[in-house]
């Protein structure tokens, strides 16, 4: 869809095939998890995927922190591609952790963006492939609240934005 969004409301753990799958929204994330349990993203082998957040949100009782958002845990496996691009906030970001297990995942963040990952729990990295470009000022590539562990895979960040020193 070149203008819609998935939007779950769960209150169990599931999952998604993303195969050949492209989702613009011109006014919020792509897809939307609001389910706090897991969310198991599988990249069909072969596959080219594309999620593009709006350049503002729309207002929404609910929370729309990226392009990608879970409320609850995000699993990445399988071996196909997935392209995110955050165009007003993160490229992907959950309200608890995220496990790469696996995939060939590259994330844009635009110069109105914020992070290419945000994360509050921790984020690991088991295998794949991880290439982040954030042009936005004081945005990170990956921003953890919690621990990062890279056990495997292969990860490429590259940021441009202005820096923001911060002071205690």
């Amino acid at each position: 869809t070149t203008d819609g969004a998935l939007l779950v409301n769960s209150l169990k753990k599931y999952g998604i095939i993303l195969n050949g799958v492209s989702i613009t929204n011109s006014d919020g994330p792509a897809i939307n998890n609001q389910c706090g349990k897991s969310l198991y993203v599988t990249l069909t082998e072969g596959t080219e995927n594309k999620l593009v957040d709006g350049g503002t949100y729309a207002e929404s009782a609910i929370d729309q922190k990226g392009t990608l958002f879970s409320e609850g845990q995000i699993y990445f496996g399988g071996t196909g591609s997935l392209s995110v691009v955050g165009n007003a906030k993160n490229g992907i970001a959950s309200d608890d952790y995220i496990i790469v297990n696996n995939g060939n995942i590259t994330i844009d963040v635009e110069d109105t963006g914020s992070n290419g990952i945000k994360v509050n729990d921790g984020f690991t990295m088991n295998d794949g492939t991880l290439n982040i470009t954030v042009f936005a000022d004081g945005g990170r590539g990956i921003k953890s609240d919690a621990s990062t562990t890279i056990a495997g895979g292969a990860i490429t960040i590259t940021t441009s934005g202005d820096c923001v020193t911060e002071t205690v």
